[in-house]
């Protein structure tokens, strides 16, 4: 057996272990939204999309909240992520992306034009299913 074929073997293993984890994370009731967001991601299932985004958002706002209110919280943090939600804006455009609709999930931390279309095409958002 080649090295090659033993890397694409442990990719394939790793794969399906991480697929059966989140199969089975997403059979609880209470999955975390950035896990439900992922599994809206991956089906394309818009009505999940927005659900996920709700929760999402709602979780945010209690983790800003927790940030807030700790003496030890990252001042860099609370100055620049807690007032532009990075993370969403990646969300965001990897779901539209993906031909989703996006333009009716907002949230007051991510300004409208970060969400305009960009100059130049990005890479598509299928690569990271490839192995480099």
């Amino acid at each position: 057996m080649s090295m090659s074929s033993d890397l694409e073997d442990d990719y394939r293993n790793i794969r399906f272990t991480l697929g059966r984890l989140l199969e089975q994370a997403l059979a609880r009731s209470q999955a975390p939204a950035r896990l439900k967001l992922c599994e809206a991601l991956l089906t394309g299932d818009e009505q999940k999309l927005e659900t996920a985004w709700a929760d999402l958002l709602h979780e945010r706002s209690r983790e800003l909240a927790r940030e807030r209110g700790n003496p030890r919280a990252d001042p860099e943090m609370l100055r620049t992520e807690a007032h532009v939600f990075i993370e969403g804006v990646a969300l965001l455009r990897l779901a539209g992306s993906l031909g989703m609709q996006v333009q009716h999930l907002t949230a007051p931390d991510i300004p409208e034009w970060l969400l305009a279309s960009p100059r130049r095409p990005r890479p598509s958002a299928l690569d990271w299913r490839t192995p480099p």
